[in-house]
């Protein structure tokens, strides 16, 4: 996807298998939050998926199906159970990594606050005989 925007960013947390983006993308809550969002959505579908597995195997059972059957449902089921908790565990490292890059973006608007008052002090600060006067 050639796209930077919230929409691609939900796309990519639905339907990719990650999220490459410049700096400044991943700091803007919008796509970030989009992201997570699209991946929150690719879980559900994961987690009914799930259910619909754990169904199947008490339908074939029911109707006596046994062993291969039900031992590649059941296989089936684990592989999606795991996919399940790695989602979960990669939204959670998305939601503290946007946690981070939030405190980053008020701690470099305070340090820029605080670069724009001293330029302000002293508005000759810049200039080449303040800088090589003693």
């Amino acid at each position: 996807m050639g796209r930077g925007g919230p929409k691609s960013a939900r796309l990519a947390g639905q339907y990719g298998d990650g999220w490459i983006t410049q700096a400044g993308a991943s700091l803007a809550p919008a796509p970030r939050d989009a992201f997570a969002a699209g991946a929150r959505a690719a879980a559900g579908v994961v987690h009914l998926f799930e259910t619909s597995c754990e169904q199947a195997r008490e339908n074939l059972a029911a109707g006596g199906v046994t062993r291969p059957a039900l031992t590649d449902v059941t296989n089936v089921q684990e592989q999606v159970t795991s996919a399940v908790q790695a989602i979960q565990a990669a939204l959670a490292q998305l939601e503290a990594a946007g946690a981070s890059a939030h405190n980053l973006e008020a701690t470099l608007t305070r340090h820029q606050q605080t670069v724009g008052e001293a330029y302000a002090a002293s508005p000759d600060a810049g200039d080449r005989q303040f800088v090589t006067t003693e």
